[in-house]
């Protein structure tokens, strides 16, 4: 004989409750269910059972074990919606939120073209369907920080503003930045780049790095090599210092000038100053005026006068030579161990001879240990 069915009590097909947290934040139990307090009913006993809540999303565990699904927290006082599955009051979830005056809908009538979603600490997340400036956007209005994605019709794109804090890009193989216009970066105090090996910035114009206060600095550990197929260009409003711990090396396939518009040029050193010259002059005070290494070992120095000291005769310590009313000779010494020997010169100049707008000053190395200091 069969049993009749135990009718279930008779139950409103929902009720209005308030989620009951004893936290600041949402109170769940270790299977994400909460406790609500019905609106007028007695107040919950202690053991009374947590209810479920809907998710608009859900599925099985991944393949770490983590949950799946979609879930935003119900905090205290929250006001919510329960439901009974089959009218079982043993089966009740909560179905949703309700907003209230007190607990108002992040999307109203100042807002009806968004889909919002934002959380206790203010993180929004908010698509934006107006006709004329659609959007996406992930912000955090405490820190002023936000990701947006813009359709606007007059400037579409993408943003990312960081108000308060850091900013960091960063990843472990590739990071690529291309623009088809204008890339710009801005730093209020200080900017700094750095990779493990190799840096390189390349552009198929102009490029231009620019101090406007300040110092600039450019630094490597081993090599900094700066390249141009044109022209290069150091400009400098007051001093340009270039300063080495070894070697300090200009070379240049064609020409390379020195000059200062006003004021002096001035070489020093701590031992000695080498000019080298293939063959070529080196030219002192202007065109008219020069000395020139011949690959004989002789040195030539020419010009339309030659003033000496005293005015009519100075002995040098070695050959005398008639010029311009005086004589002069100059005989060589040593060479100090701080000079390098030149390399041997292909010979490109014809052999001169004495005139009186020309002196040849033959160096010629002196077998005894004494270096002349009277010149």
């Amino acid at each position: 004989m069969a049993h009749p069915l135990t009718p279930l009590p008779e139950q409103p097909p929902s009720l209005h409750a308030h989620i009951s947290s004893q936290r600041t934040d949402a109170q769940l139990n270790d299977e994400g269910h909460y406790w609500a307090q019905p609106v007028s009913a007695p107040p919950l006993p202690e053991n009374a059972p947590a209810w479920p809540k809907l998710m608009p999303f859900g599925g099985p565990p991944t393949a770490d074990d983590s949950a799946t699904g979609l879930h935003a927290p119900l905090r205290d006082q929250a006001e919510v919606l329960i439901g009974f599955i089959h009218g079982d009051p043993s089966q009740s979830v909560v179905w949703a939120s309700l907003p209230n005056p007190e607990q108002s809908s992040p999307v109203t009538a100042a807002n009806p073209s968004q889909s919002q979603w934002t959380s206790h600490s203010q993180h929004r997340l908010a698509f934006d369907d107006s006709d004329d400036s659609a959007t996406a956007t992930l912000a955090m209005p405490t820190t002023e920080s936000h990701l947006q994605l813009t359709h606007h019709a007059d400037k579409p794109g993408l943003s990312l503003h960081a108000g308060q804090g850091w900013l960091q890009r960063q990843a472990e193989q590739n990071l690529f930045a291309q623009s088809q216009q204008h890339t710009s970066e801005q730093a209020g105090q200080s900017q700094i780049v750095q990779v493990g090996q190799n840096h390189q910035a390349q552009v198929q114009q102009n490029f231009t790095a620019q101090a406007t206060q300040g110092q600039w600095q450019q630094a490597a550990t081993q090599n900094l090599t700066l390249s141009s197929q044109a022209h290069s260009q150091f400009m400098a409003g007051q001093a340009t210092d270039l300063t080495a711990a070894q070697q300090l090396s200009f070379q240049s396939n064609g020409q390379s000038v020195f000059q200062a518009s006003q004021g002096q040029v001035q070489l020093s050193a701590n031992q000695a100053i080498q000019l080298a010259s293939q063959g070529g002059t080196i030219t002192l005070g202007n065109t008219k005026a020069g000395l020139m290494a011949t690959p004989e070992g002789d040195w030539i120095l020419f010009g339309d006068s030659f003033q000496g000291y005293p005015p009519e005769t100075h002995d040098l310590y070695g050959d005398v030579h008639q010029f311009s009313g005086g004589t002069m000779a100059l005989k060589s010494a040593p060479t100090p161990s701080a000079i390098q020997p030149l390399p041997t010169l292909t010979p490109h100049i014809t052999p001169l001879q004495p005139t009186r707008d020309l002196l040849v000053l033959q160096l010629r190395r002196d077998d005894s240990d004494t270096v002349p200091t009277d010149f």
